[in-house]
Formats: structure tokens, sequence, C-alpha cells
């Protein structure tokens, strides 16, 4: 009988160390990867300023997606926020465990917004603001 329990939970430990090493509990390591205004952390974008808002919105996207995406550049340009409006965006080379999390984001509703090594779909100006106050403040 203890034999069986012990096979059972070997193989309890390997599925979840299997779980674990494909980024599926990520809170175990006690990084804190998702900011108070839901910014998540992800790879920094490759050629753009560090301290630049990054605004994305494809070429082919909705009507509905730009005028989001233009409607928050130009409240970022009102408040002096250093700001891009991109249709793409490339990244550094990064640990491929930050994949999920850059796909969550750049998959998401647009506008995407990046800010330094964080990003968010379709968050609110006063979402970017805190992000970018808590960053660079």
């Amino acid at each position: 009988m203890s034999l069986i329990k012990l096979l059972l939970l070997l193989s309890l430990g390997g599925m979840a160390y299997q779980y674990w090493q494909k980024g599926g509990i990520e809170f175990l390591s006690g990084t804190v990867y998702v900011s108070e205004t839901g910014f998540v952390e992800i790879p920094k974008p490759a050629n753009f300023n560090v301290n630049t808002v990054i605004v994305i919105a494809a070429k082919n996207c909705t009507k509905e997606a730009a005028r989001r995406a233009d409607k928050l550049v130009d409240e970022l340009a009102q408040r002096g926020i250093p700001h891009k409006r991109a249709h793409r965006a490339s990244f550094e080379s990064f640990n491929p465990s930050l994949k999920r999390r850059l796909d969550s984001v750049m998959k998401g509703t647009l506008p995407i917004v990046l800010i330094n090594s964080k990003g968010k779909s379709n968050p609110t100006l006063t979402d970017v603001l805190a992000e970018y106050h808590s960053i660079y403040e």
C-alpha cells in the first residue's frame, strides 16, 4: 500500500514540475508579473526609446480600434507624455518563458500599450498614466 502512495506522490510531483517548467505556475517564483494597473511584464520592445509610451494598432485594424489608439495618443500628447504610435513592434531577445505573457498582451484588444518592459491591451488613459508615473517618477 505504501508503495502505491509513493508512486502516486512521485507522479503528481512530476506532473507539477512539468506544469511549472512550461510557465503554468509563475506565481510560485515570488515575482510579480502584473502591476496594480494590469500591465504585464514582457520583454522590452526593440528600436524604441525606453521612456516612451508605445501605442500599437495594426494598419488593418478596425476603425474603432484605430480611434481608441488615436484618442489615447492625443491625450498623452496633451499631457506631455513621450509617446509613439506604431503599427507593430519587435522585441529584444528574451527568455522563452516570457512568450506566454507577450502573446497574451499582443493578442488582446487593440490598442496595445507598451511602457518600458510592460504591456497591456486596450488600457484606459488612467491606467497608462498611473503605470507611466509609477515607472518614471
